[in-house]
């Protein structure tokens, strides 16, 4: 009987050996499974990361020239004030000649003078 008892004793001292493998193995696969899930989670969120800089760096350069734009827009908007001073000063001066031949007079390219002769000639037109 202690012969098949220290048997018996052998198997069981086995088979809890092989319960404790099998449980670490177990875990080392449920470890390796996290891993690979950490890595493709990394894997994305660098993918992320990148597009967002792209992202930022395209919101960036519109900004640039939505900057650019903007200041042409307000340099056109200046140059048709002028223009717009230049026509009114043409049209006061077809109803006043004298108006006329003090713009010719006046006029030497300088925008300013176009844009007093038409701010002399409210001023002229108002008092009347």
């Amino acid at each position: 009987y202690s012969s098949s008892f220290e048997m018996n004793h052998q198997h069981l001292v086995l088979l809890n050996f092989l319960k404790v493998w099998r449980f670490a193995r177990l875990l080392n696969s449920f470890i390796a499974i996290e891993k690979q899930k950490c890595i493709a989670l990394r894997q994305k969120l660098k993918s992320q990361i990148e597009s967002t800089n792209g992202w930022k760096e395209q919101a960036l350069l519109s900004e640039d020239v939505a900057k650019v734009c903007n200041e042409e827009v307000k340099t056109l908007r200046e140059a048709l004030k002028i223009a717009a001073h230049d026509v009114a000063a043409a049209m006061l001066g077809k109803v006043n000649p004298e108006l006329s031949r003090s713009i010719e007079n006046g006029y030497e390219g300088d925008d300013s003078n176009s844009v007093q002769v038409v701010m002399e000639d409210s001023s002229i037109s108002t008092e009347d």
